[in-house]
């Protein structure tokens, strides 16, 4: 049976036993819908040729005429492991066009660093792929891609599933310039520090925080060399959050951004994001200086309430005539001036002379 999982721009389909051939399938309709809104589609299959042994296995090249007949005015390609590289490269071009261009003059921006003496970091999402999330770049499978693509510069894979030792000798090699192309999950945001190293891809940087990310790409620049963070995304729907992070690098103003766009959730609990129910009205984000100037307002309120109860405690131990006009008069003029007790010497050391009254009457 097929699944079809929405990508950027594009269906993904993947085909083991689909009719293409005779009548017209729900899969070959709903390909078509795509198509007709200028989408893009992928056709996934099992294995390259047809199997004698596995002949209910649709097979890459021999489907390639059959669909090619079937969307005709659709331009259709084939991409397989057993094409050479220069070949792959082409069919990607074809098929994603600008967004293509933009990975080539990124492999050429880390081509260009890499002869320079750089050292370069390129930052997964996962480490393996998933079949989920078929959009998603993994870092063990780009392993050997990046390898290939950047032959003469050793690579180094480094995640979190990695034990202690392994992960501290892929560390080692990179400082040392053994690794010159590091191949990383987000292991790396905190606590690392390589100087050299000038340059760090982000592959899906829309799965990552905006705090992760400035993490992330402060782990390049920490010498003297320039240094430059690629931020690559795989939709369209993060770029405005993306954006924040060229615009600024000071982390106060990133938190108050990233609060503002994700909500502060849940503080003692698991929900990273939305709106906190015990506030139905006020927003945390939004109105948070309101809320602080009200905090202080009742520091100020308590405050004067302090200041009545030490008052009346003073002028019954004295035994003055709480009712004496003039008395309340003053009082008034004294609390209405201010309840900042420093301005009033004498009050200030007739009230430190005694015990404050408890409020429940002990």
């Amino acid at each position: 049976m097929g699944h079809r999982h929405k990508a950027k721009m594009c269906a993904c389909i993947y085909a083991f036993s689909f009719p293409f051939g005779g009548e017209v399938s729900a899969y070959t309709s709903m390909m078509l819908d795509e198509l007709e809104v200028e989408g893009k589609v992928y056709l996934v299959y099992p294995v390259i040729e047809p199997s004698e042994q596995l002949p209910q296995l649709r097979a890459a090249s021999a489907d390639l005429e059959v669909i090619s007949h079937r969307f005709q005015g659709y331009s259709c390609g084939l991409l397989h492991g057993k094409m050479k590289s220069d070949e792959k490269e082409e069919a990607l071009r074809r098929f994603w066009g600008s967004f293509c261009i933009y990975i080539c003059r990124i492999l050429k921006m880390m081509l260009d660093e890499l002869e320079v003496e750089g050292k370069v970091y390129l930052v997964y999402p996962v480490i393996e792929p998933s079949e989920q999330l078929p959009q998603l770049r993994a870092a063990s499978a780009d392993l050997e891609v990046i390898s290939h693509r950047f032959q003469g510069y050793s690579c180094g894979l480094l995640h979190g599933k990695m034990k202690s030792d392994e992960k501290e000798e892929a560390l080692r090699r990179f400082r040392s310039g053994e690794t010159r192309i590091l191949l990383s999950t987000q292991v790396i945001e905190i606590g690392v520090d390589v100087p050299d190293a000038s340059m760090m891809v982000v592959m899906n940087a829309e799965r990552f925080g905006i705090a992760q990310l400035h993490q992330l790409r402060g782990r390049v620049g920490r010498g003297e060399r320039k240094s430059k963070c690629i931020l690559l995304a795989s939709t369209t729907s993060g770029l405005n959050r993306l954006k924040v992070l060229g615009k600024s690098s000071d982390g106060f103003y990133l938190a108050n951004v990233d609060l503002l766009l994700r909500g502060p959730g849940d503080l003692l609990g698991k929900k990273q994001s939305g709106h906190l129910p015990e506030f139905p009205i006020a927003r945390l984000e939004i109105d948070g200086n309101i809320l602080q100037d009200a905090h202080l307002a009742a520091l100020c309120l308590n405050g004067i309430c302090f200041t009545f109860v030490n008052l009346f405690c003073m002028v019954g131990a004295l035994g003055i005539d709480l009712y004496n006009t003039s008395y309340v008069c003053s009082m008034q003029k004294i609390l209405g001036a201010s309840h900042d007790l420093v301005q009033f010497p004498t009050l200030k050391a007739e009230l430190s002379m005694r015990q404050p009254l408890c409020l429940l009457g002990d």
